[in-house]
Parts: structure tokens; sequence; C-alpha cells
């Protein structure tokens, strides 16, 4: 298996992520579905399978959801409106994002894509519910990566996998459109190989959505994009 032991920061074309891809997620069970990402795009991304994306289905790591056809959600409207973003995938996730319950899914595990796999090797943890994502940009399957966070479900596998994990104010993106766990904490965000990728995925995601009632611009940013 190769090595994936090293800040994999260097830039990557279209063909050597998806050949990436064909070669090594059997086993680390990253990625759900994906198309050749396009080689115009200057950031190639995935998203967590609990985001609604109308390219594919939308499972939540469940197999009662593996057929579910979802809209896109408002984030992947947003970021379509940026010519330079391609979202070419779904990554696999715990399943229904950790849903807590009197018995606790382990980290990284779904009934659609069994155990995700930590790309620096099998001992370490790939941890929260966004291991998928994580493990997809560790492994220079991707760009950057979205994900959802209710309670540690971004932060901890950037942290267990290496690259960079961003989790915003809640509200600050909008849920819209993805499958929820807790209306009082769940949040988008991002995973990255790069600091640049996850400031400009981030920009490019938000907006004031009103189906969200939780949904604002940061005061700082309703002038200009972050960047």
């Amino acid at each position: 298996m190769q090595d994936f032991s090293y800040p994999l920061i260097e830039p990557l074309s279209a063909e050597q992520m998806f050949t990436r891809i064909r070669a090594y997620n059997e086993n680390l069970r990253a990625v759900r579905f994906c198309r050749r990402p396009k080689d115009s795009a200057k950031l190639r991304i995935l998203a967590k399978d609990n985001i609604g994306v109308q390219d594919f289905l939308t499972s939540a790591g469940s197999y009662a959801l593996r057929v579910l056809v979802l809209p896109d959600a408002f984030c992947v409207r947003q970021i379509r409106k940026n010519p330079q973003i391609d979202i070419f995938g779904k990554t696999h996730l715990t399943e229904l994002a950790g849903f807590v319950t009197t018995r606790v899914l382990k980290d990284g595990y779904s009934e659609l894509g069994g155990f995700g796999r930590n790309p620096h090797g099998a001992q370490y943890p790939c941890r929260g519910s966004s291991s998928g994502s994580a493990i997809a940009c560790a492994a220079g399957f991707c760009d950057a990566a979205l994900g959802t966070e209710t309670r540690g479900s971004l932060m901890m596998p950037a942290m267990a996998n290496g690259v960079f994990g961003f989790k915003p104010t809640r509200g600050a993106v909008s849920r819209s459109g993805i499958i929820p766990l807790s209306s009082s904490f769940d949040a988008p965000g991002v995973l990255s190989r790069s600091l640049s990728g996850l400031k400009t995925v981030f920009s490019a995601m938000l907006g004031k959505d009103d189906s969200d009632p939780q949904s604002f611009v940061p005061s700082e940013l309703r002038k200009k994009k972050f960047n």
C-alpha cells in the first residue's frame, strides 16, 4: 500500500486524483461515489454523504437511505456559482453522522461503507463522522471536502488524519439540504489539504438562506468575501 505518512500538500492533477481513488479507495473506504474530476477546475472537492448533491445519491451511510435522492444543499448551490470548484463525488461517513444511542457506532463505520481507514496507517483511528472526507483529503483523492460537525465530527478527523479542518460558527453556513443530527449543534464545514483551499471553499459556501432560521452572514463578510 502507498505510504501516506507525509504532508500531501503539493498540487495534484485531475488524473492523478482519479488514479489514486481507483488504486487506494477499496482499502481506505473514503469515497462512496465519484466521476472523474474536471481538468479545468482549480479545486476538486468531495462532499460528505449526508449533504445533498443532485448528481449523486445521499444516504448518510445508512442502508435504509441507500437510494435517497436529494437536490443540492444550499451550500452546494453556493459553491456551484464558482466555476473554479468542481464537486465530483461523495465521501463515506459514520452512519447517520454517529447518531447517539445507548450503543454508539464506532467512529468511521457505516453499513454501506464499512470501516474507513486512516491513510497514515491502520494503527491510527480515523475519528469522527466526517472521517471519509478527512481520509480523502489526506490520501490525495481531492483538494478539499465538505463535512459536518455536531460534536467534533470535523475537528477530530482533521486532527487524526493530518489535514486542515474548519467548523464555522453555527448558522454561518446554511444547513438546508443536509440530513440533520441535531438542530442545536449541526454545522457544515470544510476539510482540506491546504489553508488556501479551505478558505476558498468556505468563502464559496457563504450566503443568507431564508429557509434556515439560524442562517446569517457575519457582519465582516457582508461587504466582501472571506479571503
